[in-house]
């Protein structure tokens, strides 16, 4: 077993070299950068709103020992998931994990939960961020629900029917009358709400304002207008067959149970597949109305400027 307690001073230089690598290239991608400047907006106390990297301050001030305190806390058998997938023995299974796993014991200490609840949100929040980059984009935001709520799939279905190509209002509002060169979004299944998230990229020439406007009328009237049952069927057909496409590949699996363990349960990823083959345009509309309003809604507008001005704190 691979432990920290042994880490040489030397290999963590190393890995930090590596890791600040990554995060100068994060940092340079506009569009990354903002969506963690929304984020940050978006949330007020949960972890969510921060940065899964860190910054670069925060790389360069890490000190092994912190390393180590943290890989003793949270690398811990109670802490850990083990998947199984494939052509195996049950029984044999069992004593090898037994073998290899056994002699490792439960911790006496209980791992922290989350602190950082939500207040309920009644109002807009906009960030606007101002770069060097080669066109504007506009992102929106709608706090959500986790992954393991039924109307996650309902979000889902919500995203694509109003980004998908050609059918989808965003792209007939903003790609099919020159506004954007691009629109998507997502949602991501996560132990505790998260967010809805949908972007636009700008066309040169167009004013990031405009596009942000004909945005948020195409998401917070989509409640108010008709939803084809065909557009509807046409993602359940699709987002069903991913899944099972998944299971017919044992490493997939693998990896696909493992995050629904981590988002709550191993089982939620056939539940989750059933959910989606139930949806209704009553339960959309009724997420809808419930989500897509304006003091639900974080705004993040990426305006491109010749010359970034950033302006560093004195230590």
């Amino acid at each position: 077993r691979y432990s920290m307690e042994w880490c040489p001073t030397h290999a963590l230089a190393e890995e930090m070299a590596t890791v600040r690598n990554e995060v100068e290239s994060s940092e340079s991608d506009p569009g990354f950068v903002l969506d963690g400047r929304m984020a940050a907006v978006a949330y007020e106390r949960h972890a969510y709103g921060k940065p899964i990297l860190g910054t670069l301050a925060d790389v360069s001030r890490i000190q092994s020992e912190i390393l180590r305190a943290f890989y003793r806390r949270h690398y811990q058998p109670d802490n850990a998931i083990l998947v199984l997938a494939g052509a195996f023995n049950p029984e044999s299974a069992l004593v090898l994990i037994q073998k290899f796993f056994g002699s490792h014991l439960r911790p006496a200490r209980a791992l922290d939960r989350t602190i950082g609840v939500e207040p309920v949100r009644d109002e807009e929040r906009t960030v606007v961020l101002r770069r060097t980059a080669d066109a504007g984009l506009v992102g929106i935001q709608y706090r959500g629900v986790s992954g393991a709520h039924e109307d996650f799939a309902v979000q889902e279905a919500l995203v694509h029917l109003l980004t998908a190509d050609p059918s989808g209002r965003l792209h007939r509002d903003l790609v099919g009358k020159g506004l954007a060169e691009a629109v998507g979004g997502n949602v991501y299944a996560r132990a505790e709400p998260g967010v809805i998230h949908f972007f636009a990229q700008v066309r040169k020439g167009r004013q990031v304002e405009d596009v942000r406007d004909r945005m948020i009328q195409a998401i917070e009237e989509f409640a108010a207008g008709s939803i084809r049952e065909e557009d509807l069927e046409r993602f359940k057909t699709a987002a069903v067959k991913e899944i099972e496409d998944i299971l017919q590949d044992d490493e997939r699996t693998a990896i696909e149970l493992s995050e629904w363990a981590a988002v709550g349960d191993w089982r939620l990823m056939t539940i989750h597949r059933d959910r989606i083959r139930r949806l209704t345009r009553e339960q959309i509309r009724r997420v809808a109305w419930t989500c897509l309003t304006p003091g639900n809604r974080t705004v993040g507008l990426l305006v491109p400027v010749p010359r970034s001005a950033r302006l560093p704190l004195p230590d």
